[in-house]
C-alpha cells in the first residue's frame, strides 16, 4: 500500500548522466545518487529504465526508504519531442514505480524550474546544442530551436566551434581576417596546417560533440584580444537573443512583472558571450532577471513533485532547496 504522506522523488535523466534525489515533504534532501545517461533517444527504453532504477534504489537506500514510501515521483527525461517517446517514458515510469503518482517532464522543463522554482520564465539551454523552453503565467508552453546541429542549435557550443574552424579556413583561403584561432586549432588538433581539419571531422563519430569542444578556444582567443573570436561570440549572442525574443513573443510574456531567464549549459561559462546576451535582451526587456543556477538541475524535478503535491514553494523553501542541492 502506497504511503500518502511519503517522500518525493525527482529524476533528471539526460544524455550524459542521471540524478535521482529523495526529499521529504518540506524539500529536505534525504538521499541522492548519480549514474550514467538515460536519454531515451540515445540509450533506448531498456537501458534508460535500468539506469534510473539503479539510481533510485541507491538513493532510497541512502534515505532509509523503500519504493512504497514514495508519494510522488517526477521524471525529467531527455528527448521527449514526440508522442511515441512520451508514451514510452510513461511506460518506463509505470514499470519503475507501479501504482505511484508520477509526473513526466522534458529535461528542459526541469532545467527551467530549477531556476524559477515553479514560476513562469524561459530557459536558454546552450551546451553542445541549443534549446529554449518557456512557460508563461497561464501555464502555456512553447519552445524554440533544439533542431540539432544540421538544422539549428544556433548559439551553441557546436555553433562556436564550427565558426572557429570556418573563420580559420576563410583566413587560409585569403577570404577572411587573420585570427589566432588558426594556430590554436592547429595545435589543439595536432595538425600541420588548418587545411587538414576536414580529415579530423568528416565521417567521424561524435562529430558534433568534438566540434563543440573547440568552443573553448573561441573564448580563450577573445580574451587574448582576437577580433575574429570576439565577433563569433557576439554572433552567438545575437542568435540566442533572436531565439529568446521569439519565445517571449510567442508566449506573450512581455506583461510579466519579472521576466525570469534561466541560463543553462557550458556556453554561458563565457563571460563575454553571457554579458553580451544579457545586454541584448535587456535592451528590449529591462525587467529581465537572469539566473545561472549553481545547484543541481534535479532541483527542478523536485519542484514539479512538490507542485503536484500542492506544496507551496515559498522563499524559505527555495532557500532550503538551493542549500540542499548546491
Amino acid at each position: 500500500m502506497k504511503n500518502e504522506e511519503g517522500v518525493l522523488v525527482g529524476v533528471d535523466g539526460g544524455g550524459s548522466s542521471t540524478t535521482v534525489a529523495v526529499v521529504d515533504k518540506e524539500g529536505r534532501l534525504m538521499g541522492i545518487e548519480n549514474g550514467g545517461p538515460s536519454r531515451l533517444e540515445t540509450m533506448g527504453a531498456i537501458k534508460a529504465k535500468d539506469q534510473i532504477s539503479e539510481c533510485l534504489k541507491s538513493a532510497l537506500k541512502k534515505a532509509s526508504q523503500g519504493v512504497d514510501d514514495i508519494e510522488v515521483m517526477s521524471f525529467g527525461f531527455g528527448g521527449l519531442d514526440s508522442a511515441p517517446k512520451r508514451k514510452q517514458a510513461e511506460e518506463i515510469a509505470g514499470e519503475i514505480v507501479p501504482g505511484t503518482r508520477t509526473i513526466i517532464e522534458n529535461d528542459a522543463a526541469v532545467g527551467l524550474f530549477s531556476g524559477t522554482f515553479g514560476k513562469p520564465g524561459l530557459a536558454l539551454i546552450a551546451g553542445t546544442g541549443t534549446l529554449l523552453v518557456g512557460i508563461n503565467g497561464s501555464g502555456d508552453r512553447d519552445r524554440v530551436d533544439g533542431w540539432g546541429h544540421l538544422f539549428g542549435d544556433l548559439g551553441s557550443a557546436y555553433y562556436l566551434g564550427r565558426e572557429a574552424v570556418r573563420k580559420s579556413l576563410e583566413h587560409f583561403d585569403g577570404r577572411g581576417r587573420e585570427t589566432v584561432l588558426t594556430g590554436m586549432l592547429v595545435e589543439e588538433l595536432e595538425m600541420n596546417e588548418i587545411s587538414e581539419v576536414m580529415d579530423r571531422f568528416y565521417g567521424r563519430e561524435n562529430e558534433a560533440k568534438n566540434i563543440a569542444e573547440l568552443s573553448l578556444l573561441v573564448d580563450e582567443a577573445a580574451k587574448r584580444g582576437d577580433k575574429v573570436a570576439n565577433s563569433i561570440l557576439v554572433s552567438a549572442a545575437r542568435e540566442l537573443r533572436r531565439s529568446a525574443l521569439t519565445l517571449i513573443d510567442k508566449l506573450n510574456m512581455e506583461a510579466l512583472k519579472t521576466l525570469r531567464i534561466v541560463l543553462i549549459g557550458g556556453v554561458f561559462n563565457s563571460t563575454k558571450l553571457t554579458k553580451t546576451l544579457e545586454n541584448f535582451i535587456q535592451e528590449e526587456h529591462s525587467k529581465a532577471n537572469f539566473i545561472r543556477p549553481d545547484w543541481d538541475p534535479v532541483t527542478g524535478a523536485i519542484v514539479f513533485a512538490m507542485k503536484e503535491k500542492k506544496k507551496e514553494i515559498d522563499k524559505s523553501t527555495i532557500r532550503r532547496l538551493k542549500k540542499e542541492f548546491s
